[in-house]
């Protein structure tokens, strides 16, 4: 094992997100956050790194980073940001190979996501009994989170206002538009897997070497399918669930952070069945 890359909604703990400009608040977490640390920390002693996999922002994510002793290259926006110890963050679209000929589309849509920002008060208007509201701290993501089911509603009325890139970049799948009851996502279309896959490749990990966590089969799966071992808490949905036990992974008993705890005892006792191994 050379690296570990875990969800942090229902993985690393259950939280009420704060809204931009605040910060992630961890002051109800900070028991729980140390006893992750303490499992977390010693994996680094023994050559093993530990990133994050979020569709969270790093701006509402690096609280929580820095609270549980992460050391490793991590990713955020369901795929399309990433954080390296020694370089920061940036954007994957910018070095993915995928994305070669077609970076311009995605800067214009990332400029137009801007505009957007600026007309929240139009949309919330047009949409007043929905409870909507912008997530504003990503970088590459357009998102709207809402109360009532408005979701087609709301991409039909945005439509009207794209640019002619930006509906061709949806037509050609450079970009993605996902809808759930409460949200609707658009974005470049980089999911979890892939920015591992960039992140291992970079970093010269065998697949088999990765572990990968998660909870939720909606955008967890492309993240365990990139890696070697998988693992997920009690609290993960059934399909997930099933996928793990499926490729020989674990289940494990307890729910959310507890069942993180419980995962990365599992990592301890393979480092330590590794090395009687080695020195046998």
């Amino acid at each position: 094992m050379k690296i570990v890359f875990c969800d942090i909604d229902g993985c690393m703990g259950n939280f009420v997100k704060s809204e931009y400009p605040f910060k992630q608040d961890t002051s109800k977490n900070e028991e729980e956050f140390e006893r992750i640390k303490k499992r977390i920390v010693p994996l680094a002693e023994n050559g093993i790194l530990f990133g994050v996999c979020t569709g969270r922002s790093f701006y509402q994510a690096d609280h929580i980073m820095s609270h549980t002793g992460h050391q490793g290259p991590s990713i955020f926006e369901m795929g399309n940001v990433i954080f390296e110890p020694d370089r920061g963050v940036y954007n994957l679209f910018e070095e993915h190979e995928k994305f070669r000929d077609k970076k311009e589309i995605i800067r214009r849509f990332i400029e137009w996501k801007k505009q957007m920002t600026e007309n929240e008060k139009e949309i919330k208007d047009k949409f007043q009994d929905a409870n909507l509201r912008q997530i504003k701290d990503r970088t590459c993501m357009l998102t709207y989170e809402f109360e009532r089911n408005i979701g087609k509603e709301l991409f039909i009325f945005l439509v009207e206002k794209m640019p002619d890139v930006v509906k061709q970049g949806i037509q050609d799948d450079v970009l993605t538009v996902l809808f759930s009851r409460n949200a609707l996502d658009i974005l470049p279309n980089i999911n979890k897997g892939d920015a591992v896959s960039f992140l291992i490749n970079k970093y010269n990990i065998d697949k088999k070497n990765v572990l990968a966590i998660g909870d939720s089969s909606h955008s967890d799966l492309p993240l365990l399918q990139s890696a070697g071992m998988v693992a997920c808490p009690d609290n993960a949905d059934e399909e997930m669930k099933k996928y793990v036990l499926e490729h020989n992974g674990f289940v494990v008993p307890n729910s959310s952070s507890t069942g993180l705890l419980n995962i990365l005892d599992l990592v301890e006792s393979f480092i330590k069945f590794s090395t009687l191994k080695n020195e046998s």
